[in-house]
């Protein structure tokens, strides 16, 4: 059985997001939430905003100290930017990147993404904005 904590389990998530969006394009710009070092393109260059949010948990089992499981749960929110003005097609395609490296996957460390879906958000500036989320579990053992 895995046992994260919350850093390894948010390294985890990350990691996989950041495989699927550099395998669309090597250089392109995922924001994450708590790195202001890079700033938000303001030309027409797509890119995504992520952010890993834990919401409840609770004991999972029973046992003595350091043989206990903790499950944890959140959501995963990847906001994808795209420039205006082309009938959603890079929209659908960035999106469709980031679902499909979610859906039905569990990562190396043991976090389990269920319930992922895609919508569209509106506008942003001269950005259409998609919502792709993914609700999440994991263990911690402690």
């Amino acid at each position: 059985m895995s046992s994260l904590t919350r850093a390894q389990a948010r390294d985890d998530m990350l990691g996989v997001v950041n495989a699927a969006l550099v395998g669309y394009s090597a250089g392109f710009t995922a924001i994450w939430e708590d790195d202001d070092s890079k700033p938000r393109p303001k030309t027409k260059t797509p890119y995504a905003t992520v952010g890993v949010y834990h919401v409840t948990g609770g004991q999972a089992t029973m046992g003595s100290i350091g043989n206990r499981t903790f499950r944890r749960y959140g959501y995963l929110e990847v906001l994808v930017h795209t420039p205006e003005g082309d009938g959603f097609t890079l929209a659908d395609e960035l999106a469709t990147i980031v679902h499909d490296a979610l859906e039905g996957v569990t990562t190396t460390g043991g976090v389990i993404f269920r319930n992922v879906r895609a919508v569209e958000d509106g506008k942003s500036g001269s950005f259409r904005v998609t919502s792709v989320c993914a609700d999440f579990e994991y263990d911690q053992i402690k």
